[in-house]
């Protein structure tokens, strides 16, 4: 006669002992001893560089182990609606822990945009959001990596020209993370102490201080 399965089986010695099962992974639960991580917002002007690079930077561990980062949708380049796009994701998805806005001013030149600024960073001083406005442009902030440049950036378009000299194929939405990543450290300090030398005279306000970039606050943030 066959023997039937069973979770009970005798030893050599005649006893009976009880087959224990294996537990099941748990499955969701977080671990207790592991705290959770804070929650950040990104609502940018840009759908290409300055979107592209940040995607890239998040997802470095180092970033990913400290951080849960979400991107605001995209809905328009000027700055007010940067800060609209914040403000909405805020109230149906969040609060997050940090919230910050990324756009540039365009230059001191471009009178409605630098208005359109001023709002954004106004709108953030008052809702708790933090600003990483670059002036004039995202590519200052790239520049940075190469050399402590300080003269003057007219525009986007004077700013691509000057990189050219670092990265001769850059153009708007080329892979600008992987060859400035090992220079990061360099432009950190580079854009720290040009914003803290140019707008200690402006009360720290980016869009009178020409050119300079808050990148490296957020920068800073997401690294811990």
């Amino acid at each position: 006669m066959a023997r039937s399965r069973s979770s009970v089986h005798s030893t050599s010695h005649g006893k009976k002992t009880t087959r224990r099962r294996a537990e099941a992974p748990r499955i969701g639960r977080p671990d207790p001893t592991r705290e959770p991580k804070k929650t950040l917002l990104i609502s940018t002007e840009d759908e290409v560089s300055s979107l592209n690079y940040l995607k890239k930077f998040v997802g470095e561990e180092a970033v990913r182990e400290r951080w849960a980062v979400s991107f605001a949708d995209h809905a328009g380049s000027n700055p007010r609606t940067v800060a609209h796009l914040a403000k909405k994701t805020n109230n149906e998805e969040g609060p997050f822990d940090e919230t910050w806005l990324v756009f540039d001013t365009e230059g001191p030149q471009n009178h409605q945009r630098i208005a359109d600024a001023r709002d954004a960073v106004e709108t953030a001083r008052q809702l708790g959001y933090r600003t990483a406005v670059s002036n004039p442009c995202f590519e200052f902030w790239l520049i940075l990596h190469f050399e402590r440049f300080a003269g003057t950036i007219a525009d986007d378009s004077a700013a691509c020209h000057r990189l050219w000299r670092h990265i001769k194929e850059y153009e708007k939405g080329f892979d600008c993370y992987t060859p400035t990543r090992p220079l990061l450290d360099r432009a950190l300090q580079n854009a720290r102490e040009l914003f803290a030398e140019r707008c200690t005279q402006n009360a720290g306000h980016p869009c009178d201080c020409h050119p300079c970039t808050q990148l490296f606050r957020l920068i800073n943030s997401l690294l811990g």
